[in-house]
């Protein structure tokens, strides 16, 4: 028999980490541990396990992660679905659905008026018996930044692939003619740290997006700057002392991900710290640049004028556990950063 209990997060800290490592992420240990579930400044992540009487064993567990969401120029209370896994002996759709349930009701007990997800493998399929449905798509744009990657798989000889790669990168380090004008702006690029003024732009635009994670630099330093794994660059578009954007990028085996774009809902200033974002991470060697964005949403757009290519998509869940916010979260703002930590 399996039964769903809440976990306590201190005496099942060295069972949890363990029991992670094997069913969901070989990244699980305590710094992990410590820093997504305890240290997260809006509280402490909530977590469920399923564990099988018979045994005494933990057999899976799922995370609710605190977040603070902007909804028509007030703050509330969400959170974002994290880190479930059941058993391969136990993985068929019952206790699956119990411990999502116990999520989505522990969620909404805890007084959290929505919750987002970016479900992966088999979750669509749960979600979709909870009477949970993605509407929502995160696109995957992608712009090659160098040559060498994509001319090694023709195996050219040396003679011609020199001079093909010389062209190409060239080509490469221009910007579309479409990218707009950015007077006046002045871009930098830093490892990431917040100061107050992160918080005062989060303040001052955040009214132009209907529904937006709330962007308190105490937040971004957690998310970005204390980051368990992740070394996350910073760059910033700025006008005198004003900031007026910034965009959050990490490189991975060459590869540059863009996981948070923010400013005023100006294509010239969107696009424009986009830009430095493709500069900046073209100077430290990568290959190619990656930039999530929600289907319909002005960044997918912006993305798509920049020769970002549309390579894939995955489901989101933006699900209000309150009737007084159903009718606001259609059109959501959210970043691949907002979604997967």
């Amino acid at each position: 028999m399996i039964e769903i209990q809440r976990a306590d997060l201190d005496a099942h800290r060295e069972t949890l980490i363990r029991l992670l490592q094997q069913h969901l992420t070989e990244r699980s240990d305590e710094k992990r541990y410590d820093w997504f579930y305890k240290r997260c400044p809006h509280g402490q992540a909530r977590v469920w396990i399923a564990v099988d009487t018979d045994s005494a064993e933990i057999v899976g567990s799922a995370a609710i992660v605190p977040q603070r969401m902007r909804i028509g120029g007030e703050h509330y209370a969400a959170c974002v679905m994290a880190d479930f896994w059941v058993h391969p002996n136990h993985r068929v759709l019952g206790p699956a659905l119990r411990l999502q349930r116990a999520c989505i009701d522990g969620a909404r007990e805890a007084g959290m008026l929505l919750f987002t997800d970016l479900p992966q493998g088999s979750m669509p399929a749960v979600y979709r018996r909870l009477g949970v449905h993605p509407a929502h798509r995160l696109l995957r744009y992608v712009r090659p930044l160098r040559s060498a990657p994509y001319l090694s798989r023709l195996r050219l000889p040396t003679l011609f692939a020199k001079p093909i790669g010389y062209v190409a990168d060239g080509l490469l380090s221009l910007l579309p003619p479409g990218v707009p004008s950015q007077d006046g702006l002045e871009f930098s690029e830093q490892a990431a740290a917040f100061g107050p003024d992160f918080t005062e732009l989060a303040d001052r635009v955040g009214g132009e997006y209907s529904i937006c994670v709330a962007r308190s630099a105490e937040y971004l330093e957690w998310r970005y700057t204390d980051h368990y794994y992740l070394q996350h660059h910073l760059v910033t578009a700025r006008r005198g002392a004003r900031l007026e954007a910034y965009a959050v990028f990490t490189i991975q085996s060459g590869i540059a991900q863009v996981v948070d774009v923010f400013g005023a809902r100006d294509r010239r200033i969107i696009g424009g710290v986009i830009a430095a974002a493709i500069r900046f991470a073209r100077r430290r060697g990568a290959t190619a640049i990656n930039l999530p964005a929600l289907e319909g949403d002005p960044l997918a757009t912006t993305a798509a004028s920049m020769w970002f290519a549309c390579r894939g998509a995955s489901p989101v869940i933006v699900q209000a556990l309150d009737d007084s916010v159903a009718t606001q979260i259609t059109s959501p703002y959210l970043t691949y950063g907002d979604l997967d930590y």
